[in-house]
């Protein structure tokens, strides 16, 4: 893949999560919402593959948004979507830490699997600028952390509007 395809992955991308948010919004029926929320997932998990193929290369667990290197704005809560479907996994957490340091933060603890969804949200305002590491781990039933997880690790930027 050429860099011009993955701006072109990424802004089809966005185009399809802006016409999820405008159709979203118009829709009363939480079904509807449901279906378009899964087929714009559905179609981003597809068309960024390439891009996952690194850092969440199996589809049962991956982060799909924020996209991997990203910058986005401080004060801010920024949801965490993707997917957390693994075998044996009683649950899942999202962990995040400045790039370099060796302590992992929790960000959410999840109790039951998430299928192109909401894994949680990353409240930026408590955080400095900075570049940090979130990673996705499955955990089982004694809370210790299953070794057979694929990782799933992005990366993310976080700075202050200009």
């Amino acid at each position: 893949p050429t860099p011009s395809m993955d701006w072109w992955r990424i802004g089809l991308f966005l185009l399809v999560v802006g016409f999820f948010l405008l159709a979203g919004w118009n829709m009363a029926q939480a079904r509807q919402i449901r279906q378009l929320e899964t087929l714009t997932l559905t179609l981003a998990d597809g068309a960024l593959a390439d891009v996952y193929a690194q850092t969440c290369p199996h589809p049962n667990w991956r982060i799909l948004s924020p996209l991997p290197e990203t910058a986005v704005l401080t004060g801010s809560p920024l949801p965490l979507l993707g997917t957390a479907d693994w075998p044996g996994a009683s649950q899942y957490r999202l962990e995040i830490r400045p790039v370099g340091a060796e302590q992992w933060t929790l960000l959410h603890n999840g109790r039951s699997a998430i299928r192109l969804g909401e894994l949680g949200t990353w409240q930026t305002g408590a955080f400095p600028n900075g570049t940090y590491e979130i990673r996705l781990q499955a955990v089982g039933r004694n809370n210790i952390p299953l070794a057979e997880t694929p990782d799933c690790q992005i990366t993310v930027t976080l700075r202050s509007a200009p």
